[in-house]
């Protein structure tokens, strides 16, 4: 649990987050997405199933390579604009340019 807060902590400094608007990119029943700055969250309530979508209201570019804060390995490169958003059973997920992962470690 320590290393988790520790990370969420990270990201919310080095960030800045406190500084920018927060953009809401997604809303429905069972998921919100925002954003503040280059740090995108997804959140569902949605614990029974996985969810799949490709979120196309981002703050990234093509061709920025993207990755979980929360989970090492789990990065991907915004091709056509698109944010392939897989969570599973209720897991949640923050995305920053893998630029500044090395911010984290």
């Amino acid at each position: 649990m320590y290393k988790f807060i520790q990370t969420l902590v990270n990201v919310r400094k080095q960030h800045k987050i406190w500084s920018k608007d927060q953009t809401e990119r997604w809303v429905n029943d069972n998921l919100y997405c925002f954003s503040r700055g280059d740090v995108f969250v997804a959140t569902t309530n949605n614990v029974n199933n996985d969810l799949h979508l490709a979120i196309t209201y981002t703050p990234y570019h093509d061709g920025q390579r993207v990755c979980n804060v929360l989970y090492k390995g789990d990065c991907q490169t915004i091709k056509n604009g698109s944010l392939d958003l897989i969570l599973l059973h209720g897991e949640s997920k923050i995305f920053v340019p893998e630029e500044s992962l090395a911010l984290y470690e």
